[in-house]
């Protein structure tokens, strides 16, 4: 019975108590998705299972640790149990014998990740994914030592406070793309970091201070740069002007002072959002002071992606649709509203006054020479029958 299934989906249903083990006992079974339901435990005895690869158990009711029995799945790639009520961090290390794991989601738990021995010895070869966001975390977890193929790191939305930790900064992760440690107490400096390939990189809501490195461009790669709501002071590094694929720069509520430095150029052409602003409570001290400067952006038609002299920038389609929702053949909503309540107002009355007293006498005259007289059919005369 049920020899061939391979993919089960019973997410978003009201099942509760233990997942009972005959679930993970399909033998073909490479999917198996239980998330949104009231689960609170996994039943203590489960078989070894080769074939489950894809497990969701987010969004349940899982409670203490993290389910032992998990352990005897080891060929799972993707395991999801965020938001939960997980809350000891010491079961977490069922997950060493899980070797070809490549997502571990554990984000909306409560495990207060403690600073161990043990957690320093959990290694997993071909992690990609972790994400710890709001796990109650107060240091960054020793075992990230072990991790060398990470692509995307969420630690946000923490307690982890103090400066970064050398041995973080210092990790060589060639793959990873994706950084998010926003919403702690980070403070001290920030190091030079060598994710040289990172993409996105996000730290705001910190208490990170000191002027900002200019080694951040050397992560040529980024695409997205958040650093708002820290404590970051001096002068904006120059270089953030070179980063050629540089889309979103984030520097608001910082202390940076100085001139600003020119970010629009031929070589950050894929740049579409700054953001720079200061505190609006203090307007006038808006942490930037001297001249602004003149963009460098060089002529649209010789360098920003046309040759066409008679190109014409078109605005864009949400600009379009917000002039179309306020603007109607040049009159705005209200006018038109106003007209037609005051036409509708005026018709009533005079359709009231004709109704009541008959076609004034006027109002015949003023339309006869509009409208011609119809032809009207001669009334029949009939005769009466003489008798």
């Amino acid at each position: 019975m049920l020899q061939k299934l391979a993919d089960l989906d019973l997410s978003y249903n009201l099942l509760n108590g233990t997942i009972p083990c005959w679930v993970f006992s399909i033998p073909s079974l490479h999917l198996l998705k239980l998330h949104h339901n009231r689960f609170s435990g996994v039943a203590d005895e489960l078989k070894m299972n080769q074939a489950l690869k894809d497990l969701d158990l987010s969004h349940n009711q899982l409670s203490g640790l993290v389910p032992r029995s998990l352990a005897n799945l080891i060929n799972l790639v993707r395991l999801d149990l965020s938001s939960n009520n997980i809350t000891d961090d010491i079961g977490i290390e069922v997950l060493t014998t899980m070797q070809r794991l490549e997502h571990i989601g554990l984000s909306y738990n409560h495990l207060s990740w403690r600073t161990s021995i043990k957690g320093s010895k959990i290694t997993l070869p071909s992690l990609e994914v972790l994400l710890f966001s709001s796990c109650e975390l107060k240091d960054f977890p020793h075992f990230l030592r072990n991790l060398k193929t990470l692509w995307v790191l969420d630690l946000s939305n923490n307690k982890i406070h103090g400066p970064i930790p050398n041995w973080f900064s210092n990790m060589r992760w060639d793959s990873l793309s994706h950084l998010n440690i926003s919403h702690n107490s980070l403070t001290g400096h920030l190091e030079h970091l060598h994710y040289y390939n990172l993409e996105s990189l996000d730290l705001k809501f910190n208490l990170l201070q000191d002027p900002l490195p200019s080694s951040i461009c050397n992560m040529s790669s980024l695409t997205f740069l958040d650093l708002s709501h820290n404590y970051f002071s001096d002068s904006i590094p120059s270089c953030l002007g070179s980063m050629s694929r540089l889309t979103v720069l984030d520097l608001r509520r910082n202390n940076f002072s100085g001139s600003l430095p020119s970010l629009c150029s031929r070589s950050t052409s894929y740049l579409r959002t700054i953001v720079l602003n200061g505190q609006i409570r203090e307007v006038r001290d808006d942490r930037f002071n001297g001249r602004l400067k003149e963009p460098t952006c060089p002529p649209l038609s010789k360098e920003c992606g046309t040759s066409d002299p008679s190109h014409v920038p078109q605005p864009l389609e949400s600009e379009e649709e917000e002039d179309e929702s306020f603007s109607f053949s040049g009159f705005t909503w209200e006018s038109v509203v106003i007209g037609y309540s005051f036409g509708l107002v005026v018709g009533t009355v005079v359709w009231s006054l004709m109704f009541n007293a008959g076609k004034p006498k006027w109002f015949v005259e003023c339309f006869e020479g509009i409208f011609p007289k119809k032809m009207r059919r001669p009334k029949k005369r009939y005769r009466r029958r003489q008798t």
